[in-house]
Protein backbone atom coordinates (compact mmCIF):
# COMPACT_ATOMS: atom_id res chain seq x y z
CA UNK A 1 0.00 0.00 0.00
CA UNK A 2 1.32 3.42 -0.99
CA UNK A 3 1.07 6.33 1.42
CA UNK A 4 2.02 9.98 1.27
CA UNK A 5 1.50 12.77 -1.18
CA UNK A 6 2.72 13.73 -4.63
CA UNK A 7 2.03 16.65 -6.94
CA UNK A 8 0.35 15.43 -10.12
CA UNK A 9 3.18 16.44 -12.47
CA UNK A 10 5.55 14.18 -10.49
CA UNK A 11 3.29 11.09 -10.57
CA UNK A 12 5.72 9.05 -12.73
CA UNK A 13 7.92 8.85 -9.64
CA UNK A 14 5.19 6.85 -7.90
CA UNK A 15 5.30 4.20 -10.63
CA UNK A 16 9.10 4.11 -10.43
CA UNK A 17 9.05 3.52 -6.68
CA UNK A 18 6.40 0.82 -6.97
CA UNK A 19 8.48 -1.02 -9.61
CA UNK A 20 11.45 -1.08 -7.24
CA UNK A 21 9.55 -2.77 -4.42
CA UNK A 22 9.83 -6.56 -4.17
CA UNK A 23 6.79 -8.47 -5.39
CA UNK A 24 6.90 -10.93 -2.47
CA UNK A 25 6.01 -8.22 0.03
CA UNK A 26 9.34 -8.32 1.89
CA UNK A 27 10.81 -4.85 1.78
CA UNK A 28 9.82 -1.24 1.49
CA UNK A 29 11.06 2.16 0.52
CA UNK A 30 10.40 5.85 0.73
CA UNK A 31 10.99 8.73 -1.64
CA UNK A 32 11.03 12.42 -0.86
CA UNK A 33 11.81 15.00 -3.54
CA UNK A 34 12.20 18.73 -3.14
CA UNK A 35 11.97 20.91 -6.24
CA UNK A 36 12.86 24.57 -5.98
CA UNK A 37 12.57 24.43 -2.21
CA UNK A 38 9.13 22.78 -2.16
CA UNK A 39 8.34 19.18 -1.24
CA UNK A 40 6.70 17.76 -4.38
CA UNK A 41 6.95 14.04 -3.58
CA UNK A 42 6.79 12.40 -0.15
CA UNK A 43 5.73 8.76 -0.51
CA UNK A 44 6.42 5.39 1.13
CA UNK A 45 5.26 1.81 0.60
CA UNK A 46 5.99 -1.81 1.42
CA UNK A 47 7.01 -3.52 4.64
CA UNK A 48 9.71 -2.55 7.11
CA UNK A 49 10.55 -5.93 8.66
CA UNK A 50 10.14 -9.70 8.32
CA UNK A 51 6.94 -9.60 10.37
CA UNK A 52 5.35 -7.58 7.57
CA UNK A 53 4.70 -4.38 9.48
CA UNK A 54 4.03 -1.57 7.01
CA UNK A 55 6.62 1.02 6.07
CA UNK A 56 5.68 4.27 7.77
CA UNK A 57 6.48 7.91 7.23
CA UNK A 58 9.21 7.85 9.88
CA UNK A 59 10.70 4.38 9.21
CA UNK A 60 14.49 4.52 9.49
CA UNK A 61 16.47 3.02 6.59
CA UNK A 62 20.13 2.56 5.78
CA UNK A 63 21.50 4.48 2.84
CA UNK A 64 24.31 2.80 0.89
CA UNK A 65 26.72 4.51 -1.52
CA UNK A 66 24.78 7.77 -1.64
CA UNK A 67 27.72 10.03 -0.88
CA UNK A 68 29.52 9.27 -4.17
CA UNK A 69 27.12 11.36 -6.23
CA UNK A 70 27.14 14.21 -3.73
CA UNK A 71 30.93 14.22 -3.53
CA UNK A 72 31.38 14.16 -7.31
CA UNK A 73 28.94 17.08 -7.64
CA UNK A 74 30.79 19.10 -5.01
CA UNK A 75 34.16 18.34 -6.62
CA UNK A 76 32.78 19.43 -9.98
CA UNK A 77 31.54 22.70 -8.51
CA UNK A 78 34.88 23.24 -6.75
CA UNK A 79 36.69 22.61 -10.05
CA UNK A 80 34.58 25.22 -11.81
CA UNK A 81 35.19 27.76 -9.04
CA UNK A 82 38.93 27.07 -9.10
CA UNK A 83 39.03 27.37 -12.88
CA UNK A 84 37.24 30.72 -12.76
CA UNK A 85 39.38 32.05 -9.92
CA UNK A 86 42.52 30.64 -11.50
CA UNK A 87 41.75 32.39 -14.76
CA UNK A 88 41.10 35.64 -12.92
CA UNK A 89 44.33 35.32 -10.94
CA UNK A 90 46.43 34.61 -14.06
CA UNK A 91 44.86 37.56 -15.87
CA UNK A 92 45.49 39.85 -12.89
CA UNK A 93 49.12 38.78 -12.56
CA UNK A 94 49.70 39.21 -16.30
CA UNK A 95 48.20 42.72 -16.24
CA UNK A 96 50.35 43.72 -13.27
CA UNK A 97 53.50 42.47 -15.00
CA UNK A 98 52.55 44.26 -18.23
CA UNK A 99 52.03 47.55 -16.34
CA UNK A 100 55.55 47.42 -14.87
Amino acid sequence: MLSGQVRSEFSPMVRSLMRLLPQNGHGGAALCVYYRGECVVDIWAGTRDLEGRPWEEDTVALSWSTTKGILSTLLGIAGIVLAVLGGWWVTTVQLEEWER
